[in-house]
């Protein structure tokens, strides 16, 4: 008799999922947030070496929140590394001056990073969702 072949799916943590989520979302916050910010600029006659600048800096960010949401998903550590980093790092830069902004950013990166960490057991294990298998 042979043993059975027949693999049991094992369910994401909820943790990763919300840290996953968070990510996703924030990525499209700020890309609805910087639109307007975008558009001022061009209307206040800013060169454009400052707008190119800019829309390269907010496309990454984005990218790169995207890929940690995406590889969080997934259950992979790179993007429990990705989303601690990018959230750390743009929670430091924008509340560099503190102001009411800089603090909703906070409350949104803080905690996608406290998700990560606490979840971070179960990254780098393979997801067995029968996703790409």
């Amino acid at each position: 008799m042979e043993p059975s072949t027949s693999t049991v799916s094992t369910p994401r943590p909820r943790g990763i999922s919300w840290a996953s989520a968070l990510c996703w979302i924030w990525g499209a916050l700020i890309a609805v947030f910087y639109l307007p910010t975008y558009a001022e600029a061009i209307n206040a006659g800013r060169p454009r070496s400052y707008l190119l600048s800019h829309a390269v800096a907010a496309i990454g960010i984005i990218a790169i929140y995207w890929f940690a949401a995406y590889a969080l998903r997934r259950r992979r550590r790179a993007g429990g590394v990705l989303a601690i980093g990018i959230s750390g790092l743009f929670t430091i830069l924008v509340l560099t001056p503190p102001d009411l902004g800089g603090l909703m950013v906070a409350a949104i990166n803080v905690p996608i990073i406290v998700l990560v960490l606490f979840n971070w057991r179960h990254l780098g294990k393979p997801a067995d969702d029968g996703v790409g298998a």
